[in-house]
């Protein structure tokens, strides 16, 4: 063949090509109208994983406003996912921005707080340790309503150990996990020291 090799593309990029092609599609299917949020939700995540974080971006920003502070959480997650920690910070400031500005439901705080969670679950959980890290600071220095510490305290609490043991520092993890209420619901002393445990195992 009378082809160079870097003019042939690779399969990855014909599929992704394809994807887009098939995403493009659907998505000119839908209407403007606030009912076809949750589809246009959807595909954000889809839009990043393609390469397209931008376009990710402007959908976010295009969802009706109860719906923007979690298309833009879909735009951290899965710039988490694709270790694209730039494009996680641009997400989460477009995310605060979006909660303070929405109103009804929960308070722009917790919402916030809840969201911020979930981006860094995802960062653990694709080794950006140091960017999960700095987004659970911020959840850390303001838990001072009831709401944030009875529900997302134990969970920042939980990340950090896991974070602390992930990083290798299993003692500091442990005392941290000490420090937790044995009986809360969903992330307890006991779970934290189990996965603790594990990592270390």
């Amino acid at each position: 063949l009378d082809v160079c090799s870097s003019d042939l593309k690779s399969p990855q990029s014909i599929v992704k090509a394809a994807a887009g092609l098939w995403l493009d599609d659907g998505l000119r299917g839908l209407s403007e109208a606030s009912k076809d949020d949750f589809s246009r939700y959807l595909a954000i995540p889809i839009q990043v994983k393609l390469g397209r974080r931008e376009l990710g971006m402007q959908a976010a920003g295009a969802l009706s406003p109860n719906m923007r502070v979690k298309g833009y959480t879909a735009v951290a997650v899965a710039c988490a996912e694709s270790k694209d920690v730039v494009g996680v910070n641009s997400a989460v400031e477009k995310m605060r921005l979006a909660a303070a500005a929405h109103e009804g439901g929960l308070s722009p705080e917790f919402e916030t707080k809840m969201m911020v969670l979930n981006v860094t679950a995802a960062l653990i959980d694709y080794g950006e340790f140091e960017a999960a890290s700095r987004l659970l600071s911020s959840v850390e220095e303001h838990l001072d309503d009831v709401a944030s510490k009875m529900s997302i305290a134990p969970q920042a609490q939980l990340y950090r150990v896991v974070l602390l043991a992930e990083q290798g520092d299993f003692d500091r993890a442990r005392s941290l996990a000490m420090t937790m209420r044995p009986g809360s619901i969903h992330f307890s002393r006991g779970t934290a020291l189990r996965t603790v445990a594990v990592l270390q195992t």
